[in-house]
């Protein structure tokens, strides 16, 4: 074997590493230097074959390029094995090397162009290598992982070795100049270029081997990170396959649910979803398998082992291999339940809110007009009376008095309707439910509405039986009446009648107040028992109305658990018909 089949050998040896090398370029995420071992080998081997061609071209030329290129691919050996086990490259390494690269093609031109000679070429050769081979060693060595190191070692030996043999090469060039002719197409020189080129294989080897045992160490590492934020994480985490079942899921989404990790495994994610999501959980799977979209947001219900729904805000995201294949769905959650409901709180009060700001304006409107006004007609006939009264006669002067003593009822009635309205938002009053028959409640009022019904000229009738009972607040109940069948007689003209009928049905007594009176259009039905949209209507002899009073009713039966609803047709009459449970609901 003579020397140009070695070089050559070398060469064909470091092209095959680095094609290699860069073939598995796009598989390496955490090797930062991995471009400098491609330059590395691909230099030293263009390197090799211009020595070993030399003699096919120029020769000068082969000397300066192979050195030049020699120098590239050490100090690339170097970048690359400091990225290896360095995030950067230090600023100290890369003066280094630049100064040293500039002094050796210095020091290479000038005994090549100017004063050519093979003796300092071959030392500063001889120098340089071994100071790269000396430094990768020290490098190895000094960076090799406990409990895994034996490869290290061995790599580092070969350094030395290659960095040995240079150095006796120097040594004898230097001390013993009669054996340089030994070193000049000899055997002495294949022998000496030969160790260089299991170094080259070797190296090769020992490359890949500690490459993988870094690959490795990275992977455990990147795992252990991954396992102490996926089992610490403050976050549900699910990891879901193609098909939408539990790989694996943290302590925290355990803690979410109630159930445990045995329970998840290779089911689908709908198995604990709530059925109104069920729907947006497969459109949300479909459309990541489909490459519609790799990430999808929203909060989904769950439901816990206790039988309680969990709201969560659901962000997941698609995962895919190095080669592009679906690897798996990341999915990360988290307990929203306490801000949903916070959120709902918020919704109430806000509501309550805009409620009593429009109850506050109700009331001042009453207060400022409807109260108002009845003290304006008191006040006005009562000073004409005073004024003229020898002038008016005795059925004038009653007409006046009557229209006083109306305005006077009338005030009256919205005061105590305001005073008990008051009291029902403030929770004031209290609801205190006994039995009754409704010929006792209705003869309390009786003396009210008889005297109301003479006075506009309106019959009254009663069409209940005697003994009927009714269970009941008896307060609530009265005012209930009282407004009710005042209403009524309010807006019937004389000769008209109102009828308060009753009957047991079941187990709740149907209540009626009809009237033949004026009736309303349904604009004005719809906006009864609405605080923000009530109309008052004045009666038919101008009485006073601000429908405050059928609010009162609507809440005082709806506190009996029973309803209450109103039919109508202008210019007939109106009915207003409400039940309530009799016996009392539980």
């Amino acid at each position: 074997m003579d020397i140009k089949t070695v070089l050559l050998c070398s060469s064909i040896i470091n092209l095959f590493m680095g094609l290699f090398l860069y073939s598995i370029k796009n598989t390496q995420y955490t090797f930062k230097g991995f471009n400098y071992w491609i330059l590395s080998a691909l230099s030293i081997s263009i390197a090799y074959a211009l020595i070993a061609l030399r003699a096919s071209i120029p020769f000068k030329i082969a000397i300066l390029a192979s050195n030049n290129l020699f120098m590239l691919g050490g100090i690339s050996r170097i970048f690359g094995l400091e990225l290896f086990f360095k995030s950067s490259l230090s600023k100290g390494i890369v003066l280094a090397t630049a100064v040293a690269l500039v002094v050796f093609n210095v020091f290479i031109c000038y005994f090549t162009y100017i004063e050519d000679s093979m003796y300092i070429r071959t030392l500063a050769d001889a120098v340089y290598l071994t100071s790269i081979g000396l430094y990768l060693a020290w490098q190895l060595l000094k960076n090799k992982p406990k409990g895994s190191g034996l490869v290290y070692q061995i790599t580092s030996s070969l350094f030395l070795i290659s960095a040995f043999l240079f150095v006796v090469r120097i040594t004898g060039w230097i001390c013993c100049p009669e054996v340089r002719h030994f070193f000049v197409n000899s055997i002495f020189n294949v022998i000496h270029f030969v160790p260089n080129l299991v170094v080259d294989i070797s190296w090769g080897t020992m490359f890949f081997v500690i490459h993988n045992q870094k690959l490795t160490a990275d992977l455990k590492s990147s795992e252990e990170k991954f396992r102490s934020v996926f089992n610490n994480s403050i976050f549900g985490i699910i990891l879901l396959d193609f098909n939408g079942k539990y790989i694996d899921v943290n302590p925290e989404y355990m803690r979410t649910t109630g159930y445990a990790r045995e329970e998840f495994i290779d089911k689908p994610i709908g198995s604990i979803t709530h059925p109104d999501d069920a729907d947006e959980i497969s459109n949300a799977l479909r459309s990541l398998h489909s490459l519609q979209s790799t990430s999808y947001s929203g909060q989904i219900r769950i439901l816990h082992r206790s039988g309680r729904i969990v709201w969560t805000q659901v962000n997941a995201t698609v995962n895919y291999s190095p080669c592009g294949a679906f690897d798996y769905v990341l999915v990360e959650l988290i307990d929203i339940t306490q801000q949903r409901s916070a959120e709902t709180a918020l919704k109430q009060s806000e509501s309550q809110l805009k409620q009593t700001n429009t109850t506050k304006d109700k009331l001042f409107s009453i207060m400022a007009h409807d109260l108002r006004s009845p003290f304006n007609s008191i006040m006005g006939f009562s000073e004409l009376l005073i004024e003229h009264i020898g002038d008016f006669s005795k059925d004038k002067s009653l007409e006046f008095l009557q229209i006083i003593n109306s305005q006077a009822k009338c005030t009256l009635t919205l005061l105590d309707n305001l005073l008990i309205w008051a009291k029902s938002q403030i929770e004031q009053i209290e609801f205190k439910p006994t039995s009754h028959t409704l010929s006792e409640l209705i003869h309390e009022l009786s003396g009210l509405l008889n005297s109301s019904a003479r006075l506009k000229g309106v019959h009254l009738m009663y069409r209940f039986p005697t003994d009927l009972q009714i269970y009941g607040d008896k307060n609530m109940l009265l005012t209930v009446f009282r407004n009710l069948v005042t209403n009524a007689i309010k807006f019937t003209e004389s000769g008209g009648s109102v009828s308060i009928i009753a009957s047991q049905k079941n187990d709740h007594v149907e209540f009626s107040i009809s009237d033949t009176g004026i009736g309303m259009n349904e604009e004005i039905r719809d906006s009864l028992f609405k605080m923000e949209s009530s109309v008052g209507l004045n009666g038919r002899k101008n009485e006073l109305g601000s429908g405050l009073g059928l609010i009162i009713c609507k809440e005082f039966i709806e506190k009996h658990k029973g309803e209450i609803e109103v039919e109508s047709i202008p210019g007939q009459g109106t009915d207003f018909n409400f039940r309530l449970p009799n016996p009392p609901l539980a």
